[in-house]
């Protein structure tokens, strides 16, 4: 009898720059057999870094077991960067940011397992412009409306729309004066045919009764080499009760790599689907040859920020107060 495994995935966070910062999620898969997971999401802010474990049974109540003596092999554009080496199942390498138009991959030793994966940095999303106006929501409450003017370039491309909220709050501590930066990943509320229909599993786009795009991702599939425009709104924040001196609202289009785009459209179809009965199966996409999970990457330059300051102060005193 086949039992049920489960891998751990380094999921992102709903938005922002992950997008900037990461969550784990456990997610049960079909495997009779031990398997290595592989989580690698590159992109050209951060220094390259991923994580090795293994896939455990859903019954095994015990944390999961990362990798601790396995040795990378990291290629750029199939030449070998350096040889790196699993501590605690966290491998990574320290100042090499992965860079806009190259190909990367990586072959993984563990034991007498030998694990493959190739990836690639996308070019930078082309956003033409960016217009806002406060507007009223549904419940008669400030909103921020956007429409943001996206111009597709040659080649098959995946985009993610992603916001966050950066502010700065003044306040007082053993009688000085100080500063504390917060950023906040906020979802876009958006109906915009764009992200519909795009995670239905039924066979057509005249059907849209999936699961909800929550990772606001989009292919060129019907726009190729063309401008779009794109709408899509955020809460229009009141914070009467602190004392913020700045505000900014980051506006990101992701420009994914192929292995990330199927990668998170498969995690949002498995959770959704798998609670409905006669639905049918998906399968997490995996890119890891001889392994599963994913080695993908992305590009996150393209922003545009929207940025208000409040009060005025020196930045000498703000940059000292973070």
């Amino acid at each position: 009898m086949r039992r049920i495994r489960h891998i751990t995935i380094f999921s992102l966070a709903m938005i922002g720059a992950f997008l900037h910062r990461s969550c784990t999620k456990a997610i049960p898969l079909d495997y009779d057999e031990e398997s290595i997971v592989v989580n690698s999401i590159m992109y050209n802010s951060i220094p390259v870094s991923g994580a090795l474990s293994y896939s455990t049974l859903v019954t095994d109540s015990t944390a999961t077991e990362y990798i601790n003596e396995a040795t990378i092999e990291f290629y750029e554009n199939n030449v070998l960067i350096e040889t790196l080496f699993c501590e605690k199942g966290i491998y990574g390498l320290s100042g090499f940011y992965p860079q806009a138009g190259n190909n990367y991959s990586v072959k993984i030793i563990a034991g007498n397992d030998i694990l493959t994966a190739g990836t690639n940095i996308p070019g930078k999303a082309v956003i033409v412009s960016v217009d806002t106006i406060t507007t009223l929501n549904d419940d008669n409450g400030p909103q921020l409306s956007y429409k943001l003017l996206l111009e597709d370039q040659e080649g098959d491309d995946f985009y993610r729309l992603a916001i966050t909220r950066e502010t700065v709050t003044q306040y007082y501590s053993g009688g000085e004066i100080k500063y504390e930066r917060k950023t906040k990943d906020l979802k876009p509320d958006t109906d915009d045919k764009i992200f519909d229909s795009l995670l239905d599993n039924f066979g057509g786009k005249e059907l849209d009764f999936g699961p909800d795009n929550e990772y606001r991702i989009f292919s060129d599939e019907d726009f190729k080499n063309q401008q779009i425009t794109i709408g899509f709104n955020t809460p229009h924040f009141n914070d009467t009760t602190t004392n913020i001196v700045y505000e900014a609202y980051h506006i990101y289009i992701h420009k994914l790599s192929p292995e990330f785009f199927y990668y998170l459209k498969s995690i949002i179809l498995y959770i959704y689907y798998n609670k409905i009965p006669f639905s049918e199966p998906v399968e997490i996409y995996s890119n890891v040859i001889n392994g599963i999970g994913v080695f993908a990457g992305f590009n996150d330059e393209a922003v545009v920020s929207f940025q208000e300051t409040f009060i005025p102060y020196k930045g000498e005193a703000l940059k000292a107060g973070y």
